[in-house]
C-alpha cells in the first residue's frame, strides 16, 4: 500500500468513525478553535514553538479539515487527562 492510499484510508476512517468529537461530520473546525486547542496541547506536552508552528501550518494547509479534526481530538484527550491528574 503506498503512502497516499494509507493517508486516504486514515482520513476516511476518521470521517466514518467520528472519533467522538462533538464536531458534526462535514463541518470544518474554526481556525480560532484550532488555535485554542493547539495552546492546550502545547501547554500539556511542552511543545517547542517550531513544533507548534508545524501543526499550525498543517491546520491551514490543503488537508486542513483532517488535521483540525485530529487536533481537536487530541485537545479533548488532553483536557480529560489534565482533569484526572491528582498529586
Amino acid at each position: 500500500m503506498n503512502t497516499n492510499s494509507r493517508k486516504q484510508d486514515a482520513r476516511s476512517q476518521v470521517k466514518t468513525e467520528g472519533s467522538g468529537i462533538s464536531n458534526p461530520q462535514g463541518v470544518e473546525t474554526r481556525l480560532s478553535d484550532t488555535a485554542a486547542d493547539l495552546q492546550i496541547i502545547r501547554a500539556f506536552f511542552g511543545m517547542s514553538t517550531n513544533s507548534l508552528q508545524t501543526l499550525w501550518d498543517l491546520c491551514r494547509g490543503e488537508d486542513r479539515a483532517f488535521y483540525r479534526q485530529q487536533v481537536a481530538s487530541l485537545a479533548d484527550i488532553t483536557r480529560s487527562m489534565r482533569n484526572r491528574r491528582t498529586f
